[in-house]
């Protein structure tokens, strides 16, 4: 076993001894003083220096005869196909003829191959500092665009159906977004300590940006600080909870639709402020790890909950001025919506000023009643199991009702507006699908009062018609009827005549009866024979494997008898 691993260690060594050495070679290479001219002779075979000058004329011959001008992209490698000559391929073009050093060995002195290269447009103002020709291109962008942001795949333009001729054409083609990436991340252009300071004030005049991260929080931290300004929260000083809805976009036009000039700052237009807001709570953006920055949000208000969290505190919060409001009772109407303070006197109270208003200002407009009926039906706010046991004993302490009553008067004035509608139709529509969906929403009506005047019958001495149309209590005083009157939207009850009412709808039901006839009885006879003969296809179809005539027939089936037919003679 021993002699096993001896050998086993001893051909791991022998693998990795060549590299060790060369590892060692290497250090004492790029150690020695023969490392400049090693690695300017690999400059050399990269760029092609060492080619001459007729040949490398001749690969701008075919480089400008395919693309119709000399502004080659830097670090341009020729392709290898035969259009350029065979020891051009893949070597750098841009950096071999954009050199001092080549055009002082080649071209300096030399009139006659200066004006071969002016033929071809070649462009003698990229013989410079490369930085030179980044801090003019990064000048022009300002000038275009009023900042100095570029896109990380921004290239300057140099074909002609872009924008190329706003641009100094010793700039065409220049990758200046991935430059301007290098010189933040890797300090290109800047590690020369006589020019870096230099450099470094040229680009802040600029108003270069050293830190992305740290200049989109601030962007995004002055505009939550605008938008909480413009509801009323102030720049400090309140730290009431920031929802921005995920949709919002800043305002990007100079004045608003009410004719309003536009508020925000002209750097902020446009801003997608809503799905930057989701963004920082979903993904951690810009405060990932940046305590700092997560309390600069939390002291203005911003909330890492989020909308829904911060829903709930609305809805609460109101919840909680109505139940106080009325003695502890939580029973709010569907349509209610938080008011704003009035101008008139409301229930012989009048607040003289905003601030006595119980409501704050930014529960104004909210739809509480809505908001309660979707907790009652839907469970709004309570699918979450870590939090669904505390919300709920919130709503029972403020004295939530689950289930709350029904109210009479205004299912009668309900019913009351259906009939106006119905009539209305019949009177324009006279034909016996009208009459027979008439009929259809007469029994539905007749059941849901019915049962209405039962589960009230402790309070309500109801008496039927002798009609089917509708039933109406016509022998009582209204007075005398224990119909809650709360509100002054209920008074219509009071003033309602109940007997010309019901009047009107027993005529309306005799007449209708009156107007069917033996056709009607044909057509429904008819209707009666194709609903049997597609439940005898659908029965006799079934021993096949699951198909769709069976399936429409045996829908169609009892589509028929309980919609069309059995409706019809229920009542």
């Amino acid at each position: 076993m021993m002699l096993y691993r001896s050998l086993l260690w001893l051909a791991y060594f022998a693998a990795f001894f060549p590299c060790i050495l060369g590892f060692l070679h290497n250090i004492q290479k790029f150690s020695s003083p023969e490392q400049f001219i090693w690695k300017s002779e690999l400059h050399a075979i990269t760029t092609g220096k060492h080619l001459s000058y007729e040949s490398t004329l001749q690969a701008l011959q075919k480089y400008h005869k395919i693309n119709g001008n000399l502004c080659i992209p830097r670090r341009y490698k020729v392709p290898p196909t035969s259009e350029f000559p065979k020891e051009w391929h893949n070597l750098d073009l841009a950096s071999t003829v954009y050199n001092m050093n080549w055009w002082s060995q080649n071209i300096a002195s030399k009139p006659e191959r200066v004006q071969e290269l002016n033929k071809l447009d070649f462009v003698w103002e990229r013989l410079q500092p490369e930085y030179n020709l980044v801090l003019e291109a990064l000048i022009t962008f300002k000038s275009m665009y009023g900042h100095v942001r570029v896109p990380a795949t921004f290239i300057v333009p140099y074909k002609e159906e872009e924008d190329r001729d706003l641009w100094p054409k010793a700039t065409w083609a220049i990758p200046l977004g991935n430059i301007v990436y290098r010189i933040r991340s890797r300090g290109d252009f800047l590690r020369n300590d006589e020019s870096a300071w230099s450099r470094r004030r040229q680009l802040d005049n600029l108003g270069f940006i050293w830190d992305v991260s740290d200049f989109s929080f601030r962007k995004f931290l002055t505009a939550i600080k605008y938008y909480k300004k413009l509801e009323g929260g102030g720049f400090t000083g309140n730290r009431s909870a920031i929802k921005v809805k995920t949709n919002f976009v800043v305002p990007s036009e100079k004045y608003l639709d009410n004719g309003e000039k536009n508020p925000w700052p002209e750097e902020l237009r446009g801003y997608p402020l809503g799905a930057k807001c989701s963004a920082v709570r979903q993904k951690e953006l810009y405060v990932k790890n940046r305590p700092d920055r997560q309390r600069a949000l939390q002291e203005i208000g911003f909330q890492k909950a989020g909308n829904a969290a911060l829903g709930w505190l609305e809805m609460i919060h109101a919840a909680a001025i109505y139940s106080k409001m009325h003695n502890r009772v939580l029973d709010v109407p569907v349509n209610f919506v938080v008011p704003s303070p009035p101008s008139t006197r409301i229930d012989d109270s009048f607040y003289a000023s905003s601030e006595e208003w119980p409501w704050p200002k930014y529960l104004h407009g909210l739809p509480l009643g809505q908001r309660l009926k979707d907790v009652r039906l839907k469970g709004r706010y309570l699918t979450d199991g870590r939090t669904a046991a505390s919300r709920k004993a919130q709503l029972d302490a403020l004295g939530f009702v689950w289930r709350p009553k029904r109210d009479v008067a205004v299912s009668c004035k309900k019913l009351h507006q259906k009939m106006e509608n119905v009539c209305s139709l019949l009177d324009s529509h006279n034909s016996f699908k009208m009459r027979l969906s008439f009929a259809l929403l007469t029994v539905v009506g007749t059941f849901a009062s019915t049962s209405a005047f039962n589960v009230n019958k402790a309070r309500i001495s109801q008496k039927l018609t002798d009609q089917k149309a509708i039933s109406i209590p016509l022998d009582q005083d209204i007075e005398k009827v224990a119909i809650p009157v709360q509100a002054e939207r209920d008074a219509w009850v009071r003033n309602l005549d109940y007997d010309a009412f019901a009047k009107e709808v027993n005529a309306l039901g005799k007449q209708l009866v009156k107007d069917t006839n033996e056709d009607d009885v044909s057509h429904l006879n008819k209707i009666l024979k194709w609903r049997d003969a597609c439940g005898a296809v659908g029965v006799l179809t079934m021993f096949l494997p699951p198909n769709p005539i069976t399936i429409v027939a045996l829908s169609t089936w009892v589509y028929a008898s309980w919609t069309m037919v059995a409706h019809k003679f229920s009542s």
